[in-house]
């Protein structure tokens, strides 16, 4: 969990893999999944009966990378990989459900939105570097929390910027390039 300064934007926000949260026994159990997308099979997706997303990556087991609620239902029970066209048309979310707000999201996330968002009360425009996209919930949060702020995610893995606009809703913007280099 790293939050600073950096160059010409406010704020950098670094994720990193000790951040990844240990899947609960208490989560709900998927109807949906689906693993698999350009011959990367670290990639796994889990959809429960409430359209919640988790991000899994099978390097990792039990913890999840990124989870959100859908608005809309939740796709029908089904399985297969998620560079299928059909299963990418199923699976798709429509758009992120925030109603919770903060207390939608795991711990390790609310720790890393919660100073954002006190930034953003001013009205200024900021300028939000994120490194790493996982399932893009934070920026999303973000552009709907702080409309002024630009924020720029990357990811050295354009799969995940594929998994994030397709099945959990991200519509921001994202570079696909090596951590160094965006620095």
């Amino acid at each position: 969990l790293f939050l600073a300064q950096f160059w010409n934007c406010q704020m950098v926000v670094v994720s990193c893999s000790g951040c990844h949260c240990l899947l609960s026994s208490f989560a709900a159990p998927s109807i949906a999944q689906c693993q698999g997308i350009n011959e990367d099979d670290t990639i796994k997706i889990e959809i429960s009966a409430d359209n919640t997303r988790n991000l899994l990556d099978t390097k990792r087991p039990g913890f999840v990378q990124s989870s959100i609620r859908c608005a809309g239902r939740s796709p029908l029970p089904h399985a297969g990989r998620c560079d299928s066209a059909e299963i990418r048309d199923s699976f798709r979310c429509r758009k992120p459900d925030f109603r919770d707000d903060l207390e939608g999201f795991r711990p390790y996330v609310q720790a890393m939105l919660r100073p954002l968002l006190k930034q953003c009360k001013d009205k200024s425009s900021k300028q939000i570097l994120l490194l790493g996209l996982g399932g893009g919930v934070m920026p999303s949060f973000l552009a709907s929390r702080c409309p002024a702020a630009k924020v720029l995610s990357v990811d050295n893995n354009p799969n995940v910027v594929s998994v994030a606009r397709d099945y959990f809703g991200f519509e921001g913007d994202a570079e696909v390039k090596d951590i160094h280099d965006a620095l």
